[in-house]
């Protein structure tokens, strides 16, 4: 039997996922997993309780999953399920945790010079575990990718497991654009198309508070009620008046309607216009059409392939990943790796893919006894 929805990992973004997933009329049959049973178990009952107050009654189960068990095991617990599509919302470490468990000063010398590329680690290994295993299962499930896809797909790409698309990042900014030029043309933000090449750092770039350092590379058009009004537009202010929108709980339910947003695009085939990350492996983000058949690139007349992705590696350098090469091997630059070293005692210039599990179980290792260092 098929199940419409499989949700793996029901942290902050994943639960809100189930939330909002268990209220969507198009979805007849969810599984949550995670590690934690219990929890898991809780956060499944009462989604599905929710759910049933507001006259929705999908059928919603929990599956203890433990993503570094062996792959033929969650192989066999994937081909039970036989999802539709995938939710991947697990990962070793919160994008936002650095910054909430450790002082301003210790991490501005690693903010100053890259965001969230020097934890790849920490994001890939879960991702690559899971891709292992769907890959074994023999069925052929969509996957919504929620660690860091601007790096995660690209990296997973090289040896053949990249998940089909990501989610978040640039794609959340872009919902406060289109209410912004909304607002601005007297319209509402269905009537607003964006079309956006940019990485992952664009969207830490225009979130950062305070006086902006430049720019990073990014493409950005708008149509308005099937007007150009990009020319009308500050471009940079833009982008920057939309990061400063954020607020409250770290925005996990705003990344979280992204990830439903393509899950649902996919499943219903509605053929979105939005912008997504790492589609089919490729560095960062684009404006792609999204429907049962998964992402295909949107790049207006103004752009080439070749010019959206030279934009995307200067983001991914800017983020702190100097490449990722064609064998899978990542590599970081040196003054990443310099500064990492004098935070967190880990020194790593370039792993493969496949050494993840060492390099990120060392990391994780050497971060939490920073955090208990600055916390004591």
């Amino acid at each position: 039997m098929e199940t419409d929805v499989m949700i793996i990992g029901l942290g902050g973004v994943g639960r809100n996922c189930l939330e909002f997933l268990v209220r969507a009329p198009s979805v007849s049959g969810i599984v949550g997993a995670d590690i934690r049973e219990e929890y898991g178990q809780g956060v499944v009952n009462i989604a599905t309780a929710g759910a049933v107050h507001m006259g929705y009654y999908p059928e919603v189960k929990f599956i203890r999953m433990n993503l570094l068990d062996d792959v033929a095991k969650n192989a066999e617990i994937i081909r039970k399920v036989n999802p539709r599509i995938i939710l991947n919302c697990a990962a070793m470490l919160t994008w936002w945790a650095p910054a909430a468990l450790l002082p301003a000063e210790v991490l501005k010398p690693l903010e100053d010079i890259a965001d969230l590329g020097p934890f790849l680690p920490l994001h890939l290994r879960l991702t690559y575990h899971l891709m292992q295993a769907v890959d074994k299962s023999g069925i052929k499930p969509l996957i919504v990718n929620g660690a860091y896809g601007d790096a995660v797909g690209p990296a997973l790409e090289r040896i053949g497991l990249a998940p089909t698309v990501g989610m978040g990042n640039c794609d959340s900014e872009i919902a406060f654009i289109r209410m912004i030029v909304a607002r601005k043309e007297g319209l509402k933000p269905r009537d607003i198309r964006v079309y956006y090449v940019g990485h992952h750092f664009n969207s830490a770039w225009m979130e950062r508070s305070g006086e902006p350092v430049d720019p990073p590379p990014f493409y950005l058009k708008i149509v308005a009620a099937y007007r150009d009004v990009t020319r009308e537009y500050d471009l940079v202010k833009l982008q920057r008046d939309a990061g400063q929108m954020w607020g409250g709980d770290h925005g996990d339910t705003l990344t979280a309607s992204s990830q439903c947003k393509h899950a649902l695009a996919m499943l219903n085939d509605e053929r979105i216009l939005t912008v997504a990350v790492s589609p089919n492996g490729l560095v960062g983000g684009y404006p792609v059409w999204l429907g049962a058949e998964g992402p295909r690139l949107a790049l207006p007349d103004g752009i080439s392939l070749d010019e959206a992705n030279k934009i995307n590696l200067g983001g991914q350098l800017r983020d702190g990943i100097e490449e990722i090469r064609e064998d899978g091997t990542i590599v970081f630059p040196d003054e990443v790796v310099k500064v990492v070293k004098d935070i967190f005692g880990f020194e790593c210039k370039s792993f493969h893919v496949t050494e993840v599990d060492e390099v990120a179980a060392e990391q994780k290792r050497k971060f939490d006894e920073t955090v208990k260092r600055f916390r004591k």
